[in-house]
């Protein structure tokens, strides 16, 4: 933001006609613990999964006005979460201790912005994605360990806020902390551990989720096809006729004498 600061201002790089071309980066993190404590017993402490999310989500849009973008963006999003195993017990089924996802998504997207001044901008862009990926658990038993990928499909809805600052003649820097979603799932799940395997094992999950103060965006975008308005004019600034022709002048001079 320093550094945009100290570069003279820019004409507003979001014009009606325009193309928009952008890209996102994202990373969050869930890290914790519990501690119990029981009468005449010591206390325990138990670490919460530890999570990271992290996502590229580039897209396209159209400027139907100075205000309004419609488009279409791709997202590759993923995540992986880790497991306290120091008081896990071990048994005959063993224990996950790792789970990992991966999402692929595509979708439309309209976006509304808001400039303020000459160099800075809010913006609110709300999306919706067809999406496809898997999850991948490991599980760790006594003396063998294996992953099971357990595939889905699904949508996911959402919308996220943000602010941009323009860095050059129609480039800007966008800034995010976040959005709420909405997300819904149905998985294939691998048959692997199950008493028949073959059989069919599906299920559904869907989760509404509020990252804002969680979650931190940090984004480039380039607008093709604008043009610098021309000057404003004052009326009759060009519109009178102002004839410097030489000769015209020495007839007029010579007819009054």
């Amino acid at each position: 933001m320093a550094a945009a600061l100290a570069v003279p201002s820019f004409a507003q790089g979001h014009c009606a006609g325009g193309i928009l071309a952008y890209g996102v980066g994202s990373y969050s993190f869930k890290k914790g613990s519990d501690t119990y404590s029981f009468s005449n017993a010591n206390s325990t402490t138990v670490d919460r999964p530890h999570t990271q999310n992290w996502e590229v989500s580039p897209g396209i849009g159209f400027n139907i006005s100075d205000y309004l973008t419609v488009g279409i963006d791709f997202n590759y999003t993923g995540s992986k979460t880790t497991y306290d195993l120091r008081n896990a017990p071990m048994n005959s089924a063993g224990y996950e201790d790792q789970v990992k996802t991966f999402d692929y998504a595509i979708g439309p997207f309209v976006r509304f912005t808001q400039p303020f001044g000459k160099r800075f901008f809010g913006f609110g862009q709300l999306e919706a994605h067809y999406l496809h990926g898997q999850q991948s658990t490991r599980t760790v038993q006594t003396n063998n360990s294996f992953t099971r990928d357990d595939k889905y499909k699904g949508v996911d809805v959402s919308y996220m806020p943000g602010v941009g600052v323009y860095v050059a003649h129609n480039m800007a820097l966008t800034f995010g902390i976040g959005g709420i979603s909405y997300n819904y799932q149905k998985y294939d799940y691998s048959t692997q551990l199950l008493a028949t395997p073959g059989s069919e094992h599906t299920g559904k999950a869907s989760s509404f989720d509020v990252t804002f103060g969680r979650q931190f965006n940090i984004g480039i975008q380039k607008t093709f096809g604008c043009h610098k308005k021309r000057a404003h004019a004052e009326p009759m600034d060009e519109t009178r006729h102002m004839d410097t022709n030489d000769d015209n002048s020495t007839n007029k001079n010579s007819n009054d004498e």
